[in-house]
């Protein structure tokens, strides 16, 4: 099929930097059948590590350097322009924006540039605008020109509808799907790590998460203090890296907590240290459709989450692991503290996971939602 007859779907986002939209983003694009659509990815700032799968997978990506018009009012402008004529010049069927300031940028520049089939993906929970009513006047002006929503959870939905004023009627609910990451040059390094610090019978515990302020790791070190005084063997594997290392390496070295806790810093591959962990705890504060946990239940690691966002929608308690209160640090210390010592409830949850991830939340299943998606509005 000729190109002028595919599909061709522009997907715009901040940087191909390591985050779980960023990977949802170029497994979508890579996922979607070659001979239907033509995806074509925008980063509005920076490219990133997953820059490089794109490209070989035939996926063009345009980087577009934008700073912001905060910060840079004259270049702001000129970027904003250059987007404006990229999408006049490719195009599109349809243009999906991920994540706030794509949102913002990428729905306007739609608007000028005379484009109207444009769904906004809705990733988590917005809570990061209350008390900025200028960030939720800004997404309030550009959804008129939004023609559907895209929620990644049903709590997603829900916030969307509330916070944003949305119709429910114009907000569709995709999961995540569950990719295994494949990144040979961290393997060696990984497997040492591994080697180095989680030897014998002692139980692994991994956080996979980005070192920022809602993904919980003050609470969860709070918590592990508590658990290395009943367990003095147990590991903690704190699987990424970001703006908090700081105070999280003053967390550690304030709570004695430097020999049972490992930074594994910048990881593509998260999959190689998951392995050796013999249970998931995810403590943010808020989620969408968590690609951690999706990560975890996948290889079979039980879970323990707190009760935010759209996280009950994937772990039931007591069938894939505990889900408990957030913020709750006694029930944290019991539910890792239990689950460290019960490997034949582990093995249950873990093989529940595992059933759950495959019937629900595959990335075909994902990749064939947003295709018969992206066929509907293109047709309106």
């Amino acid at each position: 099929m000729e190109s002028r007859d595919r599909l061709r779907i522009l997907l715009i986002i901040g940087t191909l930097d390591i985050g779980g939209t960023e990977r949802q983003l170029v497994e979508l694009a890579c996922g979607l059948n070659p001979l239907r659509f033509a995806p074509v990815v925008v980063c509005l700032s920076a490219g990133g590590p997953f820059h490089e799968r794109l490209l070989r997978h035939g996926v063009p990506v345009h980087i577009l350097g934008f700073r912001g018009i905060q910060w840079d009012p004259i270049g702001g402008v000129r970027e904003l322009y250059r987007l404006v004529r990229l999408i006049q010049s490719e195009k599109p069927h349809v243009i999906q924006v991920f994540l706030y300031w794509a949102c913002v940028v990428g729905g306007l520049a739609a608007r000028l540039a005379g484009h109207r089939h444009v769904i906004a993906a809705r990733r988590s929970l917005g809570t990061f605008k209350s008390g900025k009513p200028l960030l939720l006047l800004a997404e309030r002006l550009v959804n008129r020109w939004v023609r559907l929503f895209v929620a990644n959870s049903e709590a997603v939905k829900e916030d969307v509808c509330r916070r944003e004023r949305v119709d429910r009627q114009q907000v569709t609910v995709i999961y995540n799907g569950y990719c295994q990451a494949t990144q040979e040059s961290e393997l060696v390094t990984a497997e040492s790590g591994i080697q180095k610090h989680c030897t014998g019978s002692a139980p692994v515990v991994a956080v996979l998460a980005n070192f920022i302020h809602y993904k919980g790791h003050t609470w969860f070190l709070d918590a592990w203090r508590q658990v290395v005084a009943r367990l003095p063997s147990a590991k903690a594997v704190l699987i990424g890296d970001g703006p908090m290392r700081p105070a999280i390496e003053a967390l550690l070295a304030q709570y004695g907590l430097n020999n049972s806790v490992i930074l594994t810093g910048r990881c593509i591959n998260p999959g190689v240290w998951l392995k050796r962990a013999d249970l998931l705890v995810h403590t943010s504060s808020e989620e969408g459709c968590c690609n951690a946990i999706l990560e975890g239940m996948a290889l079979g690691l039980p879970i323990v989450a707190a009760d935010v966002g759209g996280n009950t929608e994937l772990v039931q308690d007591g069938k894939q692991g505990r889900v408990i209160s957030y913020g709750d640090t006694t029930a944290l210390v019991q539910a890792i503290c239990h689950l460290a010592s019960e490997p034949v409830e582990r093995s249950r949850m873990g093989a529940a996971g595992v059933e759950t991830v495959s019937r629900m939340f595959t990335m075909a299943r994902m990749c064939a939602e947003y295709a018969s998606l992206y066929e509907r509005i293109s047709r309106i």
